[in-house]
């Protein structure tokens, strides 16, 4: 059974409608461009949905060590706090542009094919099916922006594959913006900023914290730490782009 909607208020239901037909009736009054090339007709066609998804299968996803993908390195397992990582591909080219589309441009389609193309590498991975949690958004952010694109990303996600969708993570302490900071600030800017509004129980439920870009790992880091103090036992990190 999905877990999406029963427990959201009438209102946030309503919205979420709106929302759904906006971008329905945006589909057909706007035509669609792809973000890497400008072909028209998607919004990712498919040579740059090629070159947005290789990787290199014998690296780890976060560095340049050998670890066969989607398995981190140890170094890394230990930072982020999990063994694997699903990404589509470099934050570059074609996945760059298509999230600055839509993260900036109120272009919520781009979720849809981004979502599409996850879903892609999960079934190359032979992933089992389990609990799709997206990284919650700053609540200044949300409210500038109207939307939470990771959120977008994992609701599409977990409809695609037919696994389970909840927004458990909550933001509980005000941060500044990662990009501004050096990569030994952001761990501690990030530390204690997230916790779950829900325990977990099922030793054997897997968890997928899906997130846009990982840069240094730090907001994964204490997103899993959340997560696990709330009784997870099995977290998968899924990331549109490693930067």
């Amino acid at each position: 059974m999905k877990i999406e909607n029963w427990y959201l208020p009438p209102a946030l239901r309503a919205r979420r409608l709106g929302e759904k037909i906006k971008s329905a009736v945006a589909d057909v009054v706007f035509p669609l461009f792809c973000s890497g090339c400008g072909k028209e007709g998607s919004v990712l066609c498919e040579k740059c949905v090629a070159d947005a998804m290789q990787i290199d299968a014998e690296r780890c996803p976060m560095c340049t060590h050998l670890s066969p993908a989607p398995m981190l390195c140890s170094d890394c397992r230990e930072k982020i706090g999990v063994k694997q990582l699903v990404h589509l591909g470099q934050f570059k080219g074609p996945l760059r542009e298509a999230l600055h589309n839509l993260k900036y441009e109120d272009a919520r389609i781009v979720a849809q094919q981004l979502s599409s193309m996850l879903a892609g590498r999960t079934q190359q991975y032979q992933l089992q099916s389990g609990l799709v949690v997206p990284m919650p958004l700053a609540q200044n952010r949300n409210r500038e922006r109207g939307y939470n694109q990771s959120a977008l990303i994992a609701r599409e996600l977990s409809n695609k594959l037919n696994w389970d969708y909840l927004e458990a993570l909550e933001r509980v302490k005000k941060t500044a913006p990662q990009t501004k900071l050096s990569r030994a600030k952001r761990k501690t800017n990030v530390k204690g900023a997230f916790a779950s509004k829900y325990k977990f129980t099922d030793p054997n439920r897997i968890i997928y914290l899906l997130d846009d870009v990982v840069t240094t790992g730090a907001t994964l880091s204490a997103a899993v730490t959340a997560l696990k103090k709330a009784g997870a036992k099995k977290i998968t990190a899924l990331v549109v782009a490693v930067d």
